[in-house]
């Protein structure tokens, strides 16, 4: 809501009433922590998360009484997909080390190159006047590279190892996870194929 004093009106009403109000909504993370959304109106949730705390998070946003029933959409994301966030952190995780071995050489590094430049806004934080590495970053940094490879490695496998994985995260069985995968693997041609027939 940086952008607009609209934008910060309809986070403050969301945020105080705890109600939509509009047919879709479309978020940021900005909602991700703070915000609950009571609206026994608002049944469908589409969830872009690749690690587990980020998509319980997100799904905890909307508070679900016991009779209510929600249709929760999760993204199958490709093998490409992972292979560039693989790329963008292995890049950081490389800045992250031409940063510790000469911290001296940072302000010429950055001038020159504009993806370390990138890189750096992520880890490192300037204190007292002096930059220096951010220890939470690098950690979250070597972490989702490590997330990411594995990842990578499942969905090369198999393609529906990420929905796998957030179905893990949801409390699912292999039993439901099998039968949810079932029947979202058809086609839709052969779902419509099927109907006629």
């Amino acid at each position: 809501y940086e952008s607009g004093e609209e934008e910060q009106i309809a986070y403050d009403k969301l945020e105080k009433e705890k109600l939509l109000k509009h047919n879709i909504i479309i978020t940021t993370s900005v909602i991700d922590n703070g915000i609950s959304i009571i609206d026994e109106e608002l049944r469908n949730l589409v969830i872009f998360a690749d690690t587990k705390e980020d998509l319980i998070q997100m799904l905890g946003r909307k508070r679900i009484n016991d009779s209510e029933i929600i249709n929760l959409y999760i993204c199958k994301r490709s093998r490409e997909y992972f292979r560039k966030r693989v790329q963008v952190y292995q890049r950081a995780a490389e800045s992250i080390s031409r940063y510790e071995m000469h911290p001296s050489n940072f302000t010429s590094d950055i001038l020159s190159d504009r993806k370390y430049y990138d890189d750096c806004e992520k880890f490192v934080t300037t204190c007292y006047k002096t930059n220096v590495l951010n220890l939470f970053s690098k950690t979250q940094i070597l972490n989702l590279l490590a997330l990411y490879c594995e990842i990578l490695n499942e969905v090369e496998k198999d393609e529906w190892a990420f929905i796998k994985r957030q179905l893990y995260w949801l409390g699912f069985t292999e039993d439901k996870e099998r039968k949810i995968i079932e029947e979202n693997a058809t086609d839709e041609i052969d779902k419509l194929r099927s109907k006629i027939m």
